[in-house]
């Protein structure tokens, strides 16, 4: 085992200990550790994965000439899933035999074709260790009884079996008032469980896909729990959230705009778990930039709110490419300078906490003054994202986002509405046409008149939410409003398009 990884392990093996380490250490002693796995992480693979010896050869990279954090960057190319994972057979992707893993997880088949993730044995021996500290440093769990409910779908898809692996042994250690009861995404035993048991505890914290939180909101409410009077908590990911989304969710739970512990994210995906997770200081900076719209844009060079986690270096390291995120992940399948094709970018906390600071923002007073001690201000970098790139439509020269329409379904007209997609359609002449496919909520039928009403509603109000907020879609309409004027198609619920998504673990916009 290497001195950073045992260095970690000593300090992470003690709660008191993590979290004076986790504090105290500088944002150059991350990024420094984290440049040093990276350059580890990259020659293990070249030494040991088959399949990207063959790709460095076909590269004429060799692995002699990088010896710098500097040379990585400059000469080991960026690869995805299409010209990478796709291409090699599994056990060619790995870091050793197949028949050696631990575990494997699948990807949600959202390309139509499931991936298998292999990990190592001791891939995930010290997660139990900060997931405790992730809790403590958010919900204080060592003061607070708490119940954890996991709403993530089970089985062989990574978050909910990730969450629940690594918070058991944290339940089992007697040392916190602290309950697991994992359902999975079955609505109706959510509640069974929030209604039967949950007023014992002093917080409830709900993990879950953001669009399954609304159904667990609903379906609550049928049963007459009022949630104002329960102290819940959540944390998500899997899903990009609107400002809109957060603003419903808080008045729903009746949580206070100014509550940095009532939600956090985290940032995750089948290729590589758990990468960045939110904190009170990351929660701090999103409630900032929500309402200072500079702030938001000198930080993210966007007018749309991005999620915000921080993340540790030495064990993802993150890089930013032509405004995507680009991991270096040492795992069953070591994954370098691979291209997610999410949306977003790296922050660094010094470059951050200055940026805030020109806006008028000191930070960690702030979080003082809210009550928490030093030892939870964590010194990593931000991570930030705005979702998929290829949930991304581009009409007349514009690019729409599920971003610029998503927070109009909170407006009550829409409330019918389950999910829903962007796509471009292709007339037999070769036409194209800018489309919005919307899935209603079960049981929500509608024909005849009623229907081509119902259309036209939402035309009306979709067209002028994107007129609104995108100005390049603006453009483009008012150039030629033949091929950008939205076309809507409404489906029952499981039906036409979204009849695959039976097999699918959260919602898919395009």
């Amino acid at each position: 085992m290497k001195f950073g990884d045992l260095m970690q392990k000593f300090f992470m093996s003690n709660p008191k200990r993590a979290m004076w380490f986790l504090s105290t250490m500088p944002a150059s002693f991350w990024e420094k550790k984290g440049q040093q796995k990276v350059l580890v992480t990259f020659r293990e693979s070249a030494k040991r994965v088959v399949a990207y010896k063959k790709l460095l050869k076909e590269h004429k990279i060799k692995i002699e000439e990088i010896k710098t954090f500097t040379d990585f960057q400059n000469k080991v190319p960026i690869f995805d899933k299409k010209n990478y994972i796709s291409r090699y057979q599994l056990n060619h992707r790995c870091l050793g035999k197949l028949t050696e893993m631990s575990t494997v997880s699948m990807s949600s088949g959202s390309t139509g074709v499931s991936i298998f993730w292999p990990r190592t044995a001791g891939q995930d021996l010290m997660l139990p260790k900060y997931f405790e500290n992730f809790y403590l440093q958010n919900w204080d769990i060592d003061k607070k009884s708490t119940l954890i409910v996991v709403t993530m779908a089970l089985g062989t898809w990574i978050a909910g079996q990730f969450v629940s692996w690594a918070t058991k042994p944290i339940a089992d250690s007697s040392k916190y008032s602290l309950t697991l009861v994992t359902p999975g995404s079955d609505v109706d035993n959510v509640i069974k469980i929030i209604k039967g048991i949950g007023s014992n505890y002093d917080q409830i914290l709900i993990i879950g896909y953001p669009s399954f939180i609304i159904p667990i909101i609903e379906v609550g409410e049928k049963e007459n729990i009022i949630w104002e009077k329960l102290n819940i908590k959540l944390w998500v990911g899997g899903e990009p959230t609107s400002e809109n989304w957060r603003k419903y969710i808080r008045k729903k739970f009746g949580a206070k705009p100014d509550d940095l512990s009532f939600l956090a994210n985290v940032y995750g995906t089948s290729d590589a778990g758990g990468i960045a997770y939110s904190s009170p200081l990351s929660s701090l900076v999103m409630n900032l930039a929500s309402k200072d719209k500079k702030l938001n844009r000198d930080l993210f060079n966007d007018d749309i709110l991005p999620s915000i986690a921080q993340f540790n270096p030495m064990s993802y390291y993150i890089e930013e490419a032509k405004g995507e995120i680009v991991i270096n992940f040492l795992s069953g399948v070591p994954l370098i300078r691979y291209n997610i094709h999410d949306r977003g970018g790296v922050i660094s906390y010094n470059k951050a906490l200055e940026i805030l600071k020109n806006h008028g923002y000191d930070v960690k007073k702030m979080l003082i003054q809210k009550g928490y001690s030093k030892n939870k201000i964590w010194k990593w970098p931000f991570l930030y994202t705005f979702g998929r790139k290829d949930n991304t439509v581009s009409i007349g020269g514009a690019n729409v986002y599920p971003e610029n329409i998503e927070p109009v379904l909170y407006r009550k007209e829409l409330r019918r509405i389950n999910s829903f997609r962007l796509t471009i359609e292709t007339s037999e002449k070769g036409e194209m046409r800018f489309a919005i496919l919307i899935e209603l909520k079960p049981g929500r039928k509608v024909a005849g008149k009623s229907f081509a009403n119902l259309k036209k509603k939402y035309h009306d109000i979709l067209l002028k939410r994107l007129l609104r907020v995108n100005e390049d879609y603006k453009d483009a309409y008012e150039n030629d409003s033949k091929y950008t004027d939205p076309v809507i198609n409404i489906y029952g619920y499981r039906q036409g398009p979204f009849v695959l998504d039976k097999k699918r673990t959260k919602p898919k916009y395009i």
